[in-house]
């Protein structure tokens, strides 16, 4: 899909690792992810973490019918002393961890771009160059007719 577009148009790689970022699927969804990642980590590390449960349980009584069991509960953890602070400091380091992940991630997809971009180019030159050849070679072919 990249060689035919670059062919139909003149587009440069910064114009192309734009509108990938902001069409390209792979992009997106690390985007995304990255988001995803970033909120869970808040909930994780906050400093008044509220964790919701249910649980769903099918009681078989020795006499009667069976039912179905429901349960919510709302949970709270409490940090004291210098617990609070290395959770925090680990919460920190692995945001920051977090954050060089998806860096990497997003780079590699930029490099996926960029390889092929410059496939692409080559590509283009090597057909420009192939259809200057063929015309050469037509020419060179029309005065050897033209001679015989």
């Amino acid at each position: 899909m990249l060689p035919s577009l670059l062919l139909a148009q003149s587009i440069n790689l910064n114009q192309l690792l734009e509108h990938a970022q902001k069409e390209y699927p792979s992009f997106k969804a690390a985007q995304e992810e990255i988001h995803a990642k970033h909120l869970e980590h808040e909930a994780e590390f906050s400093t008044s973490p509220l964790t919701l449960f249910t649980t769903l349980a099918n009681a078989t009584p020795a006499i009667g019918k069976d039912n179905i069991e429901y349960s919510v509960g709302v949970e709270k953890e409490f940090r004291f002393g210098n617990s609070a602070y290395h959770t925090s400091q680990m919460g920190h380091f692995e945001h920051k961890a977090m954050e060089v992940m998806a860096d990497r991630d997003l780079l590699i997809l930029q490099n996926e771009f960029k390889v092929q971009y410059h496939l692409s180019c080559l590509e283009k030159e090597t057909v420009s160059n192939s259809k200057k050849l063929y015309e050469q070679l037509t020419r060179v072919y029309s005065n050897k007719k033209e001679r015989l």
